[in-house]
């Protein structure tokens, strides 16, 4: 199976390189190893990928250890055959007629013999075969809304994460601002994949955020359960 798999980094990302999994198997056996970053980024074709697969994990083995689960939506193949056959074959025998006649006038004897034979054969046969195949293949890897990718950082301070790298990708819900200057707020959620499904694991101290694409970078508290507490404060 083919696949189109495209990878959003924060600015300052340091992900990669990259495992490739499949939810055939729980994940369990990459079908692909060492993929960089940057071919992830550009956007990746696997040839690899495992039939009957729905869910791609894509794994950074290199200093940030997070995996992001992406899912595929795909068109199915359709085959279509149709065939007709006609043969046509036509054979006539043209009768035959024998008769024989002998006469003797020493006996006064007369003898006659009339044979009459007719013989008619008719065979009709058509052949006529016809195939068309349509195949259509669409593998299509988006980022889903509400929630939006961001860069984090893996270490957290208790006070002020201003001074932290931004080495980790995670998506947050409910962010604000105009495009190139948004922001998190006090009612944002951070999450691990781009789906929303598993919350980021904080530790109730202040991480450094950044939405990406926006200049606003900001150090805010995130508890166990990924919710953003009430204190963000904007990084220089």
């Amino acid at each position: 199976m083919i696949a189109l798999i495209t990878l959003v980094l924060p600015i300052g990302g340091d992900s990669g390189p990259f495992n490739l999994y499949s939810n055939t198997d729980g994940y369990i056996v990459p079908f692909e190893t060492s993929v960089s970053t940057a071919a992830l980024v550009a956007g990746y074709t696997s040839i690899l990928v495992p039939e009957g697969t729905t869910t791609i994990r894509v794994k950074s083995i290199g200093i940030c250890t997070n995996y992001i689960d992406i899912e595929i939506n795909l068109i199915p193949t359709t085959t279509t055959t149709s065939s007709s056959s006609t043969t046509s074959t036509s054979t006539t025998a043209a009768p035959t007629t024998t008769t024989t006649s002998s006469s003797s006038t020493s006996t006064s004897t007369s003898t006659s013999t009339s044979t009459s034979t007719s013989t008619s054969t008719s065979t009709s046969t058509s052949t006529s075969t016809s195939t068309s195949t349509s195949s259509s293949t669409t593998t299509t890897t988006t980022t889903p809304s509400p929630f939006i990718p961001a860069g984090i950082s893996s270490a957290s301070d208790p006070v002020d994460a201003c001074s932290e790298l931004l080495d980790s990708v995670c998506w947050i819900s409910n962010t604000t601002g105009s495009p190139g200057a948004e922001t998190i707020t006090t009612s944002s959620v951070v999450y691990s994949n781009n789906i929303g499904t598993i919350d980021f694991p904080g530790d109730g101290d202040f991480y450094k955020i950044q939405i990406t694409g926006s200049s606003i970078i900001t150090s805010a508290r995130v508890d166990v359960f990924g919710d953003v507490g009430a204190t963000i404060n904007i990084c220089p």
